[in-house]
């Protein structure tokens, strides 16, 4: 019961591997355009963590089975399009400086 449990609440996390697989490999970019892409997946990354962590704390500090039914997961995936947000606004104002 461990392995599908992990992957319903992994799945915006998969979701960003296939997209940054898919956005790394393309042909014709450069190392900077590589670079680029590379910091708005990590921070989208680092986001998406963050928000998985504040939705265990909220999810185990009120426990209650339905949690485990709701795709509450989905708040993380949330974190990671902001946190790509902000990758990419980071990346713009870096690259007019």
């Amino acid at each position: 019961m461990a392995i599908p449990i992990s992957v319903w609440w992994s799945i915006p996390f998969i979701v960003l591997a296939f997209v940054a697989r898919f956005t790394l490999n393309k042909p014709g970019l450069n190392q900077s355009e590589r670079d680029s892409r590379l910091i708005v997946i990590l921070v989208a990354h680092v986001f998406g963590l963050l928000g998985m962590v504040v939705v265990f704390l909220e999810v185990f500090i009120a426990w209650d089975v339905g949690w485990w039914l709701l795709p509450i997961q989905l708040a993380s995936g949330a974190a990671i399009g902001v946190g790509a947000a902000v990758g990419w606004l980071f990346t713009k104002a870096s690259a007019t400086q």
